[in-house]
């Protein structure tokens, strides 16, 4: 949407490209000219390569600015460029008064039209800013993916409005909606946005009903989709008549003689199979904190045993890849060359044991332990007692 710090052409086969993060590496005058012409976001790019590529002037202008320095857009680190800007336009008389002394930065000083053009960038970045946060941490799944498309979709449609007119901003406005819509269409290579969705139990088809109310053939054919989800994966096969006759005469006789009277007074009209997922979208919507807790709870394991299993795998996915690259990354730790020849599936639950020991409150026993654990928690059923290990799957 906005010009990359690397503004130069793109490096030939054999050349290597610079690295333009360094903080002191003083920049091309193509570099510097290409910025320039980009108007006031290149002009103030130039403006803080310049000081932080030296440390005296970074001393220099601390000196000015009650400590505070500023900071660098890049390619890499989402939001750099709102920071950039937010804190320029919080030291809007510092740089102001550094430019003025500054003959190499003459060409590069900002005129109150540009801070006003700066301001207008800076207040279209936040909604960004705010949505990168709102995707942030654990606590968040791709439930929240096409809420936050759909929110900075309708921040681009009233800026496309608001700056119809503008030089900078509306070619910018404009391209950074044709990306977002073409990312917007790929969710629908995979149910799993909208059905993360849908099994939120506080929004359902509620939120589609309105955020598509314009496009009925949009939740016509997700409905399908999430439907064929459901049925293919997860919803219990139903037993046909001959498998339960089967079952029936297979079934020991009771001991007890009023758990075999109440066997045989048991009401045959009630349904052994139901549909969890139509049963779930009809009743109402509630409001809950933690989506995934809930359906973790026993009241929901115990009424959809298969649908809570639909949810919780697709709540499970992160709302950002920001962690799972990370993940990744951490292979290259555990792959050296005296462990070159680890199997997928170890690598795959060494990265996963790693990954949750760091963040999630995790009980370790041995096998020992787990089989004494088991022993006592079939002998407390049996008894109806409830010694119950506590259940570790509920910090996910």
């Amino acid at each position: 949407m906005f010009p990359k710090t690397a503004p130069g052409e793109a490096p030939t086969k054999n050349q290597v490209k610079k690295d333009t993060t360094n903080e002191y590496i003083k920049p091309s005058d193509a570099d510097i000219l290409k910025w320039r012409k980009a108007g006031p976001l290149g002009k103030l790019h130039n403006i803080v390569v310049f000081i932080r590529c030296s440390p005296q002037r970074i001393q220099r202008f601390k000196e000015i600015s009650e400590k505070k320095g500023l900071l660098r857009d890049n390619d890499t680190r989402w939001n750099s460029k709102y920071y950039m800007i937010e804190r320029a336009i919080e030291l809007a008389d510092q740089i102001d008064y550094y430019c003025s002394k500054e003959k190499d930065l003459k060409l590069d000083s900002l005129s109150e039209q540009d801070w006003a053009e700066l301001e207008k960038i800076c207040n279209f970045l936040k909604s960004f800013t705010d949505a990168t946060k709102a995707a942030e941490g654990h606590a968040h799944a791709i439930d929240r993916t096409l809420p936050i498309m759909d929110f900075l979709l309708s921040k681009f449609e009233a800026a496309q409005i608001e700056y119809a007119d503008g030089a900078f901003m509306a070619p910018c406005i404009d391209a950074g909606w044709a990306k977002l819509d073409a990312y917007y269409t790929l969710t629908e290579r995979s149910s799993a946005y909208v059905g993360a969705i849908v099994l939120s139990p506080h929004r359902k088809w509620h939120y589609f009903d309105t955020a598509w109310e314009e496009h009925p053939e949009w939740i016509e054919s997700n409905k399908t989709a999430v439907e064929d989800l459901w049925k293919s994966r997860y919803a219990p096969v139903a037993k046909s008549a001959e498998s339960s006759a089967q079952s029936l005469v297979e079934k020991p006789l009771a001991k007890n003689s009023f758990l075999a009277w109440e066997d045989e007074h048991e009401d045959s009209e009630l349904p052994t199979l139901f549909d969890e997922y139509q049963n779930y979208i009809s009743a109402p919507r509630i409001k809950v904190k933690d989506v995934r807790r809930w359906w973790l709870e026993d009241t929901q394991q115990t009424l959809y045993p298969n649908l809570s299993k639909m949810a919780l795998d697709l709540l499970s996915i992160p709302a950002m890849s920001a962690e799972p690259e990370r993940l990744f990354s951490d292979t290259k730790i555990t792959l050296q060359d005296r462990r070159n020849r680890l199997g997928i599936d170890i690598i795959e639950a060494i990265e996963c044991i790693k990954s949750w020991s760091k963040t999630h409150n995790l009980a370790w026993v041995d096998d020992a332990e787990l089989v004494l654990d088991t022993a006592i928690i079939g002998e407390g059923e049996q008894k109806g007692t409830s010694n119950i290990i506590p259940d570790i799957t509920s910090n996910r």
